[in-house]
């Protein structure tokens, strides 16, 4: 289990839905892992995998054009383990946000 209320598989669900509807669009995910265990970003892989052969999931290890995302759900991996896909906060990106709340109720 996630340490949120909302299924990870129904929201991109939606995602995939709303792709489906307008083809010339894409999103950005940040697939973060709430619990920060190897336990939790494990089950987190292994989701994503398998939810990787229905829906229009795409990881790279670089950025994208837009061009070649259309129709897509780019991820952005904030999860611990194997690299998948391109890290949140990784080398190939600044974050400017460093808002750190006390507790997961405060975000």
């Amino acid at each position: 289990p996630m340490a949120c209320s909302l299924n990870l598989q129904k929201a991109l669900e939606s995602c995939a839905a709303f792709l489906q509807e307008h083809q010339s669009e894409f999103l950005i995910l940040r697939i973060k892992d709430e619990e920060r265990s190897r336990t939790s970003a494990q089950k987190i892989q292994d989701l994503v995998k398998r939810l990787s052969k229905s829906l229009p999931l795409h990881f790279s290890m670089d950025l994208q054009l837009v061009g070649h995302l259309r129709g897509q759900m780019f991820v952005l991996q904030d999860w611990y383990g194997r690299d998948a896909s391109l890290r949140w906060d990784g080398p190939s990106m600044k974050v400017q946000d460093f808002w750190s709340p006390g507790s997961w109720r405060e975000k």
